[in-house]
């Protein structure tokens, strides 16, 4: 015999059946998605610190090529008197064509400077110390510049 009120309970039943399914179904994939992130999240974290690890070592490395470097300019430097005479061996006209201009490239001089407002003679001694400060200056860029190298090509 037919029951309106067992056929509405029934469809009722399977209606909750389905809504429980759906929603503990969509719960299952947020927790699984958020697993992945979670996982993701890890991964991501431990290569930050294997990447902040080798960051540490070159750095390391690269203080101690800058100290060997710094090391043997002080050397260099404390030997300039003794090979060196103090004789000027550039004239004023020389170092002037020779100080940092304006960033425009070579620009050769109008005129040649007079005595009195020309810069003054550059001697061995001066030449030898700008150099130990170049080879100084390049040599610590080089050193950084090879460490960045490293690091960039060993990713």
């Amino acid at each position: 015999m037919f029951n309106p009120q067992m056929t509405i309970a029934a469809i009722l039943a399977v209606i909750t059946s389905l809504s429980i399914g759906f929603y503990s179904g969509q719960d299952w994939a947020t927790t699984k998605a958020d697993a992945e992130k979670v996982e993701m999240m890890v991964l991501l974290q431990e290569k930050v610190e294997q990447e902040r690890v080798r960051a540490d070592e070159l750095s390391k490395a690269l203080s101690i090529a800058e100290g060997r470097i710094i090391t043997k300019t002080v050397e260099v430097i404390k030997y300039v008197p003794k090979f060196t005479t103090g004789k000027p061996c550039l004239d004023a006209a020389a170092v002037s064509l020779l100080q940092p201009g304006s960033g425009q490239g070579f620009q050769k001089p109008a005129s040649a400077p007079d005595a009195e407002s020309a810069a003054p003679a550059a001697s061995d001694t001066d030449i030898a110390y700008w150099i130990a400060d170049a080879n100084n200056l390049y040599e610590t860029c080089a050193v950084r510049l090879n460490t960045l190298i490293d690091f960039e090509a060993s990713e």
